[in-house]
Parts: structure tokens; sequence; C-alpha cells
């Protein structure tokens, strides 16, 4: 099977369990041939896209390996962790309701004239009114240490731009096995799970362990694929910088599973699209950066 072939196929089975699970809830699924379409209930508003002033100070990060510089210090939300081997630093974890409150606080509650950082935000983001949850969402998002959910894809792409970093993305456009995310995942593409080869039961917040979402970093069995990394699998698929088109009606991936999941939709490779301006319940985002 080829690659376009197989990846369309993973769309389907994910989508297809996905369709009956959590992310049911926040959106209808059409499938026009091969391809799934999404059609969010609850999506972003719409408005002239800006981002806000980025903060200043932030935890410290973690050391990188002898072949390269640490990780960029003084940035906001959850910490650094190198990716030996690589050019960039990854999040060691998702972005929580807190650290995501924090962006919303900085910016007068998510309003796109609170400042834009130089670049502002890609074309797609045109329609994009805010940067608050969607409608659906708890207020404050739900506890803080649980990772944010609800939000858009531009929404987390001006979270990355104001905390200092930048939206995970690709090397490869479209191509599931590359890119920053499935780098750090598969530790270069050398395992299957964030934590080698085969599925760990309850490693991981999948499979329904618990049947809803978890503080982020809750699961020491869930490090991986290098060293300091969390959540990698399970608990809210993420975000990342890899979309089919320029335009506001584009579809961008998600990547990895959710806490019900099941364990061959957990994997680092698993990949599907979801409606640049759309949010879910079970949808969130973490950060890259360059190293120095």
């Amino acid at each position: 099977m080829s690659r376009r072939s197989t990846r369309a196929f993973s769309r389907l089975a994910f989508f297809a369990f996905v369709g009956a699970a959590t992310i049911a809830v926040a959106c209808g699924v059409d499938v026009i041939g091969e391809r799934v379409v999404i059609i969010p209930v609850d999506a972003t508003p719409d408005v002239e896209p800006s981002l806000p002033p980025k903060p200043d100070g932030a935890p410290p990060v973690d050391a990188g390996d002898a072949a390269k510089p640490d990780c960029p210090e003084g940035l906001s939300g959850p910490r650094l962790v190198p990716v030996p081997g690589s050019d960039f630093c990854i999040d060691t974890t998702e972005v929580s309701n807190a650290q995501y409150n924090e962006f919303l606080s900085a910016t007068n509650g998510g309003r796109l004239d609170a400042g834009i950082p130089e670049g502002g935000l890609p074309p797609r983001c045109n329609a994009a009114r805010g940067f608050d949850r969607a409608v659906g969402a708890l207020p404050e998002g739900g506890p803080p240490a649980h990772p944010v959910t609800y939000v858009s894809w531009c929404a987390a792409y001006a979270y990355c731009a104001w905390a200092g970093k930048r939206l995970c993305g690709n090397v490869v456009a479209r191509d599931a096995g590359s890119g920053d995310w499935y780098e750090a995942c598969s530790d270069h593409g050398k395992h299957v799970y964030p934590y080698g080869d085969v599925h760990e039961p309850q490693a991981c917040n999948d499979e329904n362990v618990v049947g809803d979402l978890e503080p982020v970093g809750s699961r020491p069995t869930c490090e991986g694929g290098v060293p300091g990394l969390f959540d990698m699998a399970g608990n809210v698929i993420e975000w990342i910088d890899d979309c089919d088109g320029p335009g506001d009606a584009s579809l961008c991936a998600i990547v990895g599973g959710f806490h019900s999941s099941p364990a061959i939709l957990s994997t680092c490779r698993q990949t599907a699209d979801y409606p640049v301006n759309g949010s879910s319940g079970v949808v969130g985002f973490r950060c890259c950066t360059d190293r120095p």
C-alpha cells in the first residue's frame, strides 16, 4: 500500500473510532470519498489576525546534550527538553490550562488587538476573531493542570508565538513520518510508541485507562521518545504546523492519541486532519523552538 493510501486509510480508521468517542461531542464527521472532513460545532470565531506581545521570564529549562547548546531560556509555558541529534527543543508536556490562562490574561482575554509579533499569523488565520477557548469549554478550561483544549489551530499558533516558541511542525508537509513532533516522539523513527515498539497498557492515558483527561506529565511511565518528554501518546491529540493549504478552510494535522484512543491510534506516526478553525475537548498542543 502506498504512503498516500496508508495515510488515507489511517485517517478513516482514526475517525471511525473518534466519531464514536469523545470528539463526536464537539463535531460531526462527513466522509467524502477517501477524505475525512470534520464539521466542527464549536469553532473559534473570526477577524483580522494579530498576536500578543511576548512575555518576560519563565521557568528554567532542562539541560541539552553535548552536541548542541541547551534550549533557550526565559520562555513561557512548559519547560523545554532538547532532542538529541536535532536542532530543536520541544515542550516537556502539553500546554496546561493554567499556562494558557496566563496567555489569555496577558492578551485581555485573547484579543487580537493585544499586539502582534514579527511575522504575524499565517493567511489561514485571517478569519480568526480571538484566541479564547471555544464554546463548550469549562470556566478557565477546567482543572489548572489539565491540558488546554477547545482551542483552534490559530489559537495554538498564537500561544506558541507569544511564548517565544513555535507550533511543532513537519519537515515534509503531509508526511506522517517526518517533522519535529514525530522525530521527538519516536526518537528519530526508532520506536513505534514514545516508550518503545510494543504498546504498554496503562503506561500512558489511552485506552480509557481513566476515561478522561489527566494532569499533564502525571504518568512517569509515559516518558519518551527522548528523556524528559511526556504524554506524547494519549491524554489529548495535539495540533502541529502541517496544513493542506493556506486558506481558512484548510485542514491541519493532529497527532498522537487521546484518553480513549485504542493502542493502534496512539502511535507516534498516527495523524489525522482537522479544520483549522475547529476545536474539541480532546485536542490540545505543545510548542517547539530552535536550539541556539
